[in-house]
């Protein structure tokens, strides 16, 4: 197991490289084709990748022992079944409960600022869509540093619940100062360094999960972290409506704050999470 937080990291690699390099390419093809084919071409990626990954993983199952058959239910069921099922799982262990609820604030209430960029790139810079790109891609090239350096020291990280806990308690500090930044030099460091932060949240997260439950419950507890990630969509939407009552800067900032907090509290309450370790290097 030494290596894998390693291999979590290149796995991450991937898809940091996708968001880092998503905006600049949408952009130049938006130069010559119109958005409705841009979206059209979006989608048939989508049906395509719908189509090949079932089919890659039924050729890798292909040479594996036939697992034991289960009872028959309907598709609804075994999908909403397991879904629940993850959730009784996680809620019945500490360290799970913590680590998700953690997850899950963070993605509400730390990350907003992206959502709002827009905003910040017209009435904080006088900027057009060339710094809205540069806005929006810089974050993905923080993360794309963290990684690369999870993936080469990440087997160091022992207390992997400890140092999600200080990773999600940076996002949150830095996010403070990002939100009321008007100088673009300091807003564009700090949105790297939120973003190296980000990607050892994401690590260690499902790092934790994979070391802290059974194979067979693995895909359900996974299945939970990335509904977690949907906070995000709560999150901007909650900062679109705080902008409009205040300002961007003040609606992110507050946010962050109410956050730092929670995260404080959920921490302390739940100590399991600082105290777990994972597998180290002599493992």
């Amino acid at each position: 197991k030494k290596d894998l937080t390693s291999a979590i990291s290149m796995e991450e690699l991937g898809i940091t490289a996708g968001f880092l390099t998503a905006p600049f390419l949408t952009g130049a093809i938006l130069i010559a084709v119109s958005a409705g084919y841009v979206l059209f071409g979006i989608a048939a990626a989508f049906l395509l990748a719908a189509i090949i990954v079932p089919s890659v993983a039924s050729q890798s199952d292909a040479g594996d022992e036939a697992p034991p058959k289960q009872p028959k239910s309907s598709w609804s069921t075994g999908i909403f079944g397991g879904f629940r099922g993850g959730l009784v799982y996680a809620w019945q262990n500490p360290t799970l409960r913590t680590l998700l609820a953690v997850g899950f604030i963070g993605e509400v209430l730390a990350f907003n600022y992206i959502s709002l960029a827009p905003i910040f790139t017209t009435d904080v810079f006088n900027g057009g869509s060339g710094l809205l790109g540069a806005l929006e891609g810089t974050m993905p090239a923080g993360e794309l540093i963290g990684v690369l350096l999870l993936a080469s020291i990440g087997y160091r990280l022992v207390k992997a619940g400890r140092w999600f806990l200080v990773g999600m308690i940076a996002v949150h500090v830095v996010a403070i100062p990002l939100a009321l930044s008007s100088n673009l030099p300091t807003t564009l460091l700090l949105l790297v360094v939120i973003g190296a932060f980000a990607s050892l949240i994401g690590v260690l997260q499902s790092r934790v999960i994979i070391e802290a439950v059974p194979q067979e419950s693995r895909a359900r507890l996974l299945g939970v972290q990335q509904m977690t990630w949907g906070g995000g969509a709560i999150g901007g939407f909650t900062a679109g409506w705080l902008a409009d009552v205040f300002s961007p800067g003040s609606a992110v900032a507050g946010m962050a704050v109410v956050g730092l907090v929670l995260v404080v509290i959920v921490a302390l309450v739940g100590p399991q999470l600082r105290r777990m370790s994972i597998s180290s290097q002599t493992d």
